[in-house]
């Protein structure tokens, strides 16, 4: 690699020269791309300068690290797009606020972070876990408020209420739309949605998360298409179990029994207060 690349940047610098541009090599830097665990670092050099080797290098806003795992990308503009959905959501309190038309706003700014250069990392990231526990940690900051879920809703359930697919399902989706763009062969939005929705299924029904919420919304085609366009502060209680609940209450050291308080139930969870109590009966 040395004999190859050395001369390369030596004719690189003096072309440059010649044309009266002037190079940088200071601001110069190099990332390895191999599949090798183990492997000797090459000794790089521009006008008599080291090139400094990197875990990751930043391309175009792509972070393009050794195995291109896109790790080191997701990361970042991961953490970058939860800073900016917690400072908007700041403006969006769960009781009154913004309607949610436009909580969804907050969920496009999040997209636009994250799914940037989406064509190049899609197939990775979705076999990289890491990577894709990154971009779920991302949304699930927008999407408990745009669901106006609690804090302690998961991932996987806030997604679902907010009505929105996971990063990795939705890169997947503009890649195939950027394909067929390509190949002159149009694909309409509706029928890619379909597929993401299908795919987004198999998620749903593999996870161990949101237990209570995969039992009320198990089925996320009919969700998408004839679920309430709204959910409420309240409604997101019910969908989550995570709420004025005693068990969830006393679970969390805000409440002295798990008990409910308006019969004689030992445990007081959302099913029990929606299907079973009988003091709700009537209401």
């Amino acid at each position: 690699m040395e004999q190859l690349v050395n001369p390369i940047l030596s004719d690189v610098a003096r072309w440059m020269s010649d044309n009266g541009l002037r190079l940088a090599p200071e601001k110069s830097e190099c990332v390895i791309i191999t599949g090798k665990h183990n492997f000797a670092v090459p000794q790089l050099s521009v006008q008599g300068f080291q090139v400094p080797t990197r875990r990751a290098i930043r391309y175009l806003g792509v972070q393009l690290d050794t195995r291109l795992s896109f790790v080191e990308h997701t990361n970042t503009v991961a953490a970058g797009a939860r800073r900016a959905a917690a400072a908007i959501g700041r403006l969006m309190p769960n009781v009154g606020g913004p309607s949610q038309a436009k909580r969804r706003l907050l969920m496009s700014v999040v997209h636009s972070r994250l799914l940037y250069g989406a064509q190049i990392w899609a197939d990775t990231v979705r076999d990289v876990k890491k990577a894709e526990n990154s971009l779920l940690m991302a949304q699930r900051v927008a999407a408990l408020r745009i669901a106006r879920c609690y804090r302690t809703v998961s991932d996987m359930a806030a997604l679902v209420l907010a009505r929105t697919p996971p990063a990795s399902l939705l890169a997947l989706e503009r890649k195939r739309v950027g394909e067929s763009r390509k190949t002159g062969v149009l694909v309409a939005k509706p029928v890619v949605r379909e597929e993401t929705i299908r795919q987004w299924q198999v998620h749903w029904d593999s996870t161990k998360k949101a237990a209570w919420t995969k039992r009320l919304i198990p089925d996320l085609q009919r969700w998408w298409h004839h679920g309430p366009r709204q959910v409420s502060f309240h409604m997101s209680q019910a969908l989550s179990g995570h709420g004025c609940f005693q068990k969830y209450l006393w679970k969390r050291a805000r409440a002295t029994s798990p008990s409910c308080v308006h019969c004689q139930a030992a445990l007081d969870d959302a099913e029990h207060t929606i299907f079973l109590c009988p003091f709700w009966n009537d209401n």
